[in-house]
């Protein structure tokens, strides 16, 4: 696994320094979504990420499935708010979400009603849990496996955040088996 990389300094103007780094190389860019999208790892590597709030977690579910098409998604979450529950809705029933399922803290319903309603009707499973894991995992249609761990919600945030996105089937796996654990085990109470 690759070393975390330090903070990159302070810049002048605002959402100008982003870091991210896959393999041996790191990169600083004002377009730091794009330029993660362009470094994704090998399935020997992890793409170590931040963002100081220039864009949010639903822009990388977002350009993840245009890079890799059509996939299965599972999200585990602490936070949604509509915008980004509108998006995957949009997503889904345009069938570039293929199969939704999803955990998402269970206060939810108190701090975003709306949201909640939009992700439990275009969702194949949705279970309410106390969680406040950041994971959103992706199997293309080429059965590609991509895991997106992280300190993002599915909010519009302007916060810093930071994670890792890996190819490997192996963290791919474990997270499917725990995020499905969980939704079982809610669903039997």
């Amino acid at each position: 696994m690759l070393d975390i990389f330090p903070i990159p300094e302070q810049s002048s103007s605002a959402h100008n320094h982003q870091l991210a780094q896959g393999g041996a190389q790191s990169f600083t860019t004002g377009k730091a979504l794009q330029g993660v999208l362009d470094k994704e790892g090998s399935t020997e590597e992890a793409l170590f990420w931040m963002t100081d709030g220039a864009w949010s977690m639903i822009d990388m579910l977002a350009g993840l499935l245009q890079k890799f098409g059509p996939s299965e998604v599972m999200i585990s979450s602490y936070a949604f708010s509509e915008k980004p529950a509108r998006i995957i809705a949009d997503l889904k029933d345009k069938c570039i979400i293929t199969r939704l399922e999803c955990i998402i803290d269970s206060r939810v319903d108190v701090r975003a009603a709306s949201a909640l309603t939009l992700i439990q009707n275009c969702s194949e499973r949705c279970v309410l849990c106390d969680t406040h894991a950041k994971i959103t995992l992706l199997r293309t249609a080429e059965a590609k496996h991509i895991s997106v761990i992280g300190s993002a919600n599915y909010t519009t945030n302007k916060r810093y955040e930071a994670g890792i996105i890996t190819c490997s089937e192996d963290v791919y796996n474990f997270y499917y088996g725990w995020i499905n654990l969980a939704m079982d085990r809610r669903d039997a109470e």
